[in-house]
Parts: structure tokens; C-alpha cells; sequence
């Protein structure tokens, strides 16, 4: 049987044959986690988890855990289509057909994007602020996709994957 296309279907059924699914998000991790020391014992979760994808150093936001691997497994998985949101701020500003580029997918070292969308559109001085919902995540993409259209990623922040959303947990 596959795996569902579906985040929230994934949350709520869990993919664990043998034990119970646990998720937590970064913030409940924060007293579980020291240095880098991934898998860690989680008392508020009660298990081993890992961390559903990774941010790099410069990036902010919402980093989930869990025990259940086969799910982090498929929402890490550029093939799994998962929605992951960020906000962007770069600089120089974005033209409105840079801007386009990223919607319709920019071509990088290894291939070309899948369409992204752009949405909440502010330029300010010299940069533009913006949210970017990309449908794979590759290593260090929205960077990529940004300075393959001519600007640079001065903050980055993800705000949701799939359906859980920082802020609203």
C-alpha cells in the first residue's frame, strides 16, 4: 500500500505498524535536544525522535520531530510533493518577472524546480519580502531558486509543512 498524499492523513493515522506515531514541532524539542545530539530522548514525547527535514544555520521557523521515520522519510522526499511555505525577504529587489521565474520554476545544478507559489509581495527599498511555496525540498532550494533569478536570500524563515503551520500549534 503507498503512502497518502495527504499531510493530515499522514498526522492523524500514523504510519507506525509496531508502536505509536509521535510528532512534535522544534519549540517542545527545545529541552530534549543538546548540541546536535539527533536522535534525542524527548520526555514531552516519550520516544526517540528525528527531525522531519533540517534548517540550515541563517534559516528560522518551524522544524518538526518524530518517531516515526517512514513519515519523515516521506515528507522530506522531494518526490512526495509536500507543501513547505516560507518567507522571504531578498535583496536586490525582485522584478515582477523574476518573481514569475520562481512560479513557473528556475533551472538549478540538479534540474529544474517544480512551479512554485509566490504570494504577499512587498518591496521595500532595495529588497523584496515575500511567501514561497515550493512542492519538493531540495538541499538549500528556495536559496538557490532565489539567486538563480538574479537576487539573494537575506532572511528566511519556514512557516509551515503541509498543513501544520508555525504559530498555530
Amino acid at each position: 500500500s503507498g503512502l497518502p498524499r495527504s499531510l493530515d492523513a499522514i498526522v492523524m493515522r500514523g504510519l507506525a505498524r509496531e508502536r505509536e506515531a509521535r510528532f512534535a514541532t522544534a519549540a517542545e524539542m527545545v529541552a530534549a535536544i543538546e548540541g546536535c545530539c539527533i536522535p534525542a530522548r524527548a520526555p514531552d514525547v516519550g520516544a526517540w525522535v528525528v527531525p522531519v527535514g533540517r534548517l540550515d544555520a541563517q534559516t528560522s521557523g518551524l522544524l518538526l520531530f518524530t518517531n516515526d521515520t517512514q513519515f519523515a522519510e516521506y515528507v522530506t522526499n522531494p518526490r512526495s510533493h509536500v507543501d513547505k511555505i516560507y518567507r522571504v525577504e531578498a535583496t536586490p529587489r525582485l522584478s515582477v518577472e523574476s518573481l514569475a521565474s520562481l512560479e513557473s520554476g528556475v533551472e538549478l545544478s540538479d534540474g529544474m524546480t517544480l512551479p512554485a507559489v509566490v504570494m504577499h509581495v512587498v518591496h521595500r527599498g532595495r529588497s523584496t519580502s515575500f511567501d514561497l511555496t515550493i512542492r519538493e525540498g531540495r538541499n538549500r532550494q528556495v536559496r538557490r531558486m532565489v539567486r538563480a533569478v538574479g537576487s539573494k536570500v537575506t532572511k528566511l524563515a519556514r512557516l509551515a509543512i503541509g498543513s501544520v503551520k508555525l504559530g498555530e500549534l
